[in-house]
């Protein structure tokens, strides 16, 4: 992945070439999260967050440490090109 590519494409392309690859595992509970499972739950986020957020509104995230906090992370990432792309 070249490095100035945007991170949620290269999580799409990864999830297009090794959707059952391994991206994240939780140490306390050996609980794990493919690349396929990150891209589509963070693009239904994100689609989610764009239907609902204006732009330049300001976002937090409070989670303690778990997996959903990759998808709410390239979820606002996407988020923010679908509203760029809507003007």
């Amino acid at each position: 992945m070249p490095f100035n590519e945007p991170v949620i494409d290269g999580l799409a392309q990864i999830s297009a070439m090794a959707p059952t690859r391994i991206a994240a595992i939780m140490a306390e509970t050996g609980e794990t999260l493919s690349y396929l499972a990150l891209h589509e739950r963070s693009a239904r986020l994100a689609h989610y967050f764009a239907g609902r957020l204006e732009a330049g509104e300001v976002t937090a995230i409070l989670l303690s440490n778990r997996l959903e906090y990759l998808d709410v992370t390239f979820a606002a990432d996407v988020a923010t090109r679908i509203e760029l792309d809507r003007l």
